[in-house]
């Protein structure tokens, strides 16, 4: 009896393994998925900041232009 309960396990390992193996791998590749989709995500975040600051300067400078020209007259 225990034996055969041994030949069983003995053929069902291989077949575990490799879908844990498969598991393993699919896993990764999600993980791989997520972090080049996360770079993307701070990559556009990062663009918008600094278009964001370069807004911002834009209009400082206009408004340091507009409170030239009343200073001035």
């Amino acid at each position: 009896m225990k034996v055969s309960i041994l030949k069983h396990e003995k053929k069902i390992l291989p077949n575990s393994e490799k879908r844990a193996s498969d598991e393993v791998l699919i896993l990764s590749e999600r993980v791989h998925r997520l972090q080049a989709s996360l770079d993307t995500i701070q990559s556009t975040e990062e663009v918008r900041e600094e278009e964001l600051q370069l807004a911002l300067f834009r209009i400082s400078c206009g408004q340091n232009l507009v409170l030239d020209r009343f200073t001035s007259v």
